[in-house]
């Protein structure tokens, strides 16, 4: 006995127009749209991470400058 399959191949399907499709990639508009904000964060984070150094290394050359000690300020004198 002799069975016969209908042609269901993926050259059928592919007639059909079910054939798999790689998905619509994501268009530009939706790749950079997170681009000023990201650039944005990073600067202000830059801007503050610079002023905090400057702001420590300055404290720390007055406090040379003047001859300053940390626990003098915390010890009684009277």
């Amino acid at each position: 006995m002799c069975v016969v399959v209908p042609a269901t191949s993926a050259i059928g399907l592919e007639d059909a127009g079910t054939a798999w499709k790689p998905p619509p990639a994501a268009s530009s508009a939706y790749k950079t749209s997170n681009l000023p904000r990201t650039q944005f964060l990073f600067f202000l984070l830059l801007h503050t991470i610079t002023n905090l150094l400057l702001l420590s290394y300055t404290k720390l050359q007055l406090l040379f400058y003047f001859n300053i000690k940390v626990e003098d300020s915390y010890t009684n004198t009277t």
